[in-house]
């Protein structure tokens, strides 16, 4: 069969029916079921031996000489060995069903995964408020160079009330911008807006 035959076939999707002993202990972040049973340790059974008895004796069997019957070492068998397995199902494309032991993530994982969404999230919000008040990328970058970028998500981004005139100056309107208290209006970091202030103010007590 070509490749391009093989491209064609229609994926199996196998019913996921957990084994008999399997009990549901819980769901998944992803929404499949977490099983646990009891599972044979082929590996541990397998190191895992134990003398076999003598069924007319009970003592420990032996393998003797076929000739003489002198006894040269004693009959082994093992010992299963269980480990309680949590797991959950996985179909193939082959239409196989498989206990995957190892879906659990790590912590660090999670931490990693949840650094990643919370940066997903702040990206996406961020770019909806600068849509919403039709800043560009160079106004938000602007911003945090001036050291606003926690008002760029606040107040920082709402016009002015008219019915609340400031009462600290320089007062911040946004986008850089700072009112004095002569009504004019700068742009640029909060300490360039303080200082003429205060040459204003200085100014305006020099005149009386």
């Amino acid at each position: 069969m070509r490749v391009s035959n093989l491209a064609k076939i229609r994926r199996l999707k196998p019913e996921l029916i957990p084994p008999r002993d399997a009990k549901p202990v819980g769901v998944h972040t992803d929404g499949r079921v977490i099983y646990e049973m009891q599972r044979l340790d082929l590996q541990a059974t397998a190191s895992n031996k134990v003398p076999e008895k003598d069924p007319l004796t009970g003592e420990d069997a032996w393998v003797k000489h076929p000739t003489t019957g002198e006894p040269l070492y004693k009959k082994m068998r093992a010992q299963p060995v269980y480990y309680m397995s949590r797991f959950v199902l996985e179909g193939s494309p082959a239409g196989k069903v498989t206990m995957n032991e190892h879906f659990e993530v790590t912590p660090e994982e999670a931490a990693a995964d949840q650094a990643a969404r919370d940066r997903q999230a702040f990206g996406d919000r961020l770019a909806e408020i600068a849509v919403e008040r039709g800043l560009s990328p160079d106004d938000l970058v602007t911003r945090i160079i001036d050291g606003l970028s926690a008002p760029v998500l606040s107040e920082s981004l709402q016009e002015p009330s008219e019915d609340l005139p400031p009462t600290e100056f320089p007062y911040h309107q946004g986008a850089g911008y700072w009112l004095l208290s002569n009504g004019e209006r700068i742009r640029g970091k909060r300490a360039v807006a303080e200082e003429a202030e205060n040459a204003l103010q200085e100014a305006m007590e020099g005149a009386y």
